[in-house]
């Protein structure tokens, strides 16, 4: 029936990017829109992969909110001297 994964493609996110998420009517999968048209990228998860995504997002984000907050006080450490 279908693949895994039906394309492969990277695709850089930054902070002003818009992101809406939209649910189908039979509630049997979400889909992620990033940019606004006509540039916009969707991914399409079923429960499964959802909650997978923000499981993996969530331990992604503590990590990089754990390195930028080191840099941000070894940052005023340093001006403190």
């Amino acid at each position: 029936m279908f693949n895994h994964l039906e394309v492969g493609a990277w695709v850089q996110i930054t902070r002003t990017c818009p992101i809406r998420v939209t649910v189908d009517e039979c509630r049997e999968s979400a889909t992620a829109v990033f940019g606004s048209p006509p540039r916009e990228f969707e991914i399409s998860l079923d429960p499964t992969a959802l909650a997978s995504l923000v499981q993996h997002c969530t331990a992604a984000l503590r990590l990089v909110e754990a390195q930028s907050k080191r840099e941000f006080e070894n940052d005023h450490a340093t001006r403190a001297e």
